[in-house]
This record gives structure tokens, sequence and C-alpha cells, in this order.
């Protein structure tokens, strides 16, 4: 009997513990909560301590600096600094695609580089420019580059002001344009051949030694290393009739043939004022600075 009764009374307290939580859901969360066995942590507290919790919390929500959201790939500023630099169109690129572009290209005689991602026209000077490129593979592809604009004059032509690489444009009949512009320096238009000053495009050029000058600009350089002139244009101009030498062999010193003026064929001076220091006249090649291409 006393069993029973302290069954029924167990039930009692059951249905009232019941009927409490029901009424309550606020008690109810309470008491179940109260009810769960409490948890340890790694270090063997109970419910793991402000020490565990914050562990979790740090491993969870740790990101490096800079890290982009989750679900968001690299930012292009990312993408410049850890799988290449940015290139001249603000694409990411590696330091040895850049350079084997520009091989391919001038193993076809071209200049025309573009970005292998979105095709995008890239200059010389601007990839000179980039930052990151081994400096001896810059300067070797600047030797070719340089080499195919003095073997394209039809092509290819240099800035006579910003040493900018121009390409020589068609008309709408598909002919070679007469004049050029530099997109960087020079607002006025001036002949593709002589480099002097173009009055309106449906002109001509105004300069009477325009082809002369044109040879002078685009004729190749001497290299025959047992030459006394190596380095220069292989044609130069008389600096009084503007009549056109070539230089076959012998010493810096040269006769023009129209008008018989001594000259020498480095400086350009005449030989009367290299005269003037004998250490020079006498040596066999000019210790002068070598003159520049000429152009009248």
């Amino acid at each position: 009997h006393s069993c029973q009764r302290g069954v029924g009374g167990l039930l009692g307290h059951c249905a009232q513990t019941t009927s409490s939580m029901d009424s309550s859901g606020e008690r109810r969360r309470t008491r179940r909560t109260a009810a769960r066995p409490a948890r340890r942590g790694q270090d063997g507290a109970v419910g793991g301590g402000e020490k565990g919790r914050s562990r979790r919390r740090s491993v969870s929500t740790a990101r490096g600096p800079g890290a982009p959201e989750s679900g968001m790939g690299p930012t292009p500023e990312q993408r410049g600094t850890s799988l290449g630099f940015l290139g001249p169109c603000g694409h990411s690129v590696q330091p040895g695609e850049v350079v084997t572009l520009v091989k391919t290209c001038l193993d076809k005689e071209s200049l025309d580089l573009q970005c292998p991602l979105c095709g995008a026209q890239w200059e010389w000077r601007e990839i000179r420019d980039l930052k990151g490129l081994p400096e001896s593979e810059l300067s070797a592809l600047e030797v070719r580059v340089e080499q195919l604009v003095q073997c394209r004059p039809d092509l290819y032509k240099m800035c006579p002001s910003c040493a900018h690489i121009l390409k020589r444009a068609s008309e709408s009949t598909g002919t070679p344009r007469l004049y050029t512009q530099c997109p960087r320096c020079a607002p006025h238009l001036f002949c593709w051949e002589c480099h002097s000053p173009w009055g309106a495009p449906d002109s001509t050029c105004p300069n009477a030694s325009c082809a002369v000058v044109a040879t002078l600009l685009s004729c190749p350089t001497v290299t025959d290393p047992l030459s006394q002139v190596r380095g220069c244009p292989l044609f130069r101009a008389c600096p009084k009739c503007h009549a056109l030498i070539l230089h076959h062999s012998g010493c810096k010193y040269v006769c023009c043939k129209s008008c018989f003026y001594n000259f020498c064929f480095i400086c350009l001076e005449s030989s009367k004022k290299c005269r003037e220091a004998k250490e020079l006249y006498f040596s066999l090649k000019c210790k002068k600075p070598r003159a520049a291409r000429q152009t009248f």
C-alpha cells in the first residue's frame, strides 16, 4: 500500500511537472537546460570554461589578414600580389608568360603584343616598365626589339621625341599611310619617312630631301668587327651638300665626291676640326661621341 501510494505520488508529481512545463514554456526550457548533464571542456572544467568557449570561437572565425569573405574570390589586388603582377590592362600575369609572349612575337617579326586573357593591346614600353620582370631578360628582349624596328622601317618607327615605337597605319584603300602621329608626345603629324612636320592629312611631305633622310634613318648599321666605323649607319650624308656617302673601308675620314668636303664618318665634324686634337686625329677610332642619324 505504501508502495502504491509512493508510485501514485510519483505519478502525481510527474503530472504536475508536466502540467507546469506545458503551461509555461519558459520554465520548461529552464528545467530542461538544468536537467542536461554538464559538459566538460578539454581542460577538465565543467562546460569548458570561458577559455574553452573562446578557443572554439577563434577556430571557427579566424581568417588570415586580407582574406576575402566566405564564398568570394580574391580581389584584383590580391591576384596581382599572390599570382603574379598586374599587366598594363590590369590582369594578373606571370613573368614567364610575359617573356614567352614577347619572344613569340619577335620570332614572327611582330610587336603585336596582347594580353593572353582579354586580348588587350600591350605596348613594349609598358611591358618594359613592369616591375618583377628579370632585368637580364628585359635587356636581351630590348636588343631584339630595336633590331626588329631597324630591320622593318616600313612597318615600325621610333618617335624622334620620346622613342615610343610606332606601327605604321594604312589608308582605307590598304596603302601605307605617309604620315603618322605619336599618341604619347606629338600632337602634330609628321612624315613617316623623314620625320619632318606634316601639314594637312591630304598634303605631301614638304621636305625636299625626304628620300635622302629616309635612307639615313632606315639603313642598317656597320657590324663588321674590323671596321673603324663599327656601329655607325651604313650611309652618311655629306654635312655640306647632303650627298649620300657609303663607307667601304679604311680610316674614319671620308671625302665627298660631289663637293670634296672632308669629314669624320663617326662624329661628322670636319677633318680640319678633328685635326686640332692630334691624339684624336691620329687614332684609328674616333673617341668623340658617335653622331646620331642625320635628319634635315
